[in-house]
């Protein structure tokens, strides 16, 4: 299971409302207006990719997949929310 977090700056309504859709398909927690953490199996992740890769507009868009290890999660200090790794537990895709 990798834990992956999502920050996106994307120009246009409708390609940011099809980027957040396709973020809570997969079962993703919004932590800020365009930053996502969720949790994938590792054969659901390139699939993931591709699919928010496909939606974005290249030469203005950002998205920034980043895919984090247990260790480096567990480092992570959350200040004034509730600890993510308690939403996780129901979260996930299969």
């Amino acid at each position: 299971m990798k834990k992956i977090v999502v920050i996106y700056d994307i120009i246009e309504d409708r390609i940011r409302e099809e980027i957040v859709e396709s973020l809570l398909s997969f079962s993703f927690i919004r932590i800020q207006n365009s930053v996502f953490m969720g949790r994938l199996k590792d054969k659901k992740v390139k699939e993931f990719k591709n699919e928010l890769s496909k939606k974005i507009n290249i030469t203005e868009d950002k998205l920034f997949i980043l895919n984090l290890c247990e260790k480096c999660y567990n480092k992570g200090v959350f200040i004034n929310t509730k600890d993510l790794s308690e939403l996780f537990k129901p979260y996930y895709v299969m």
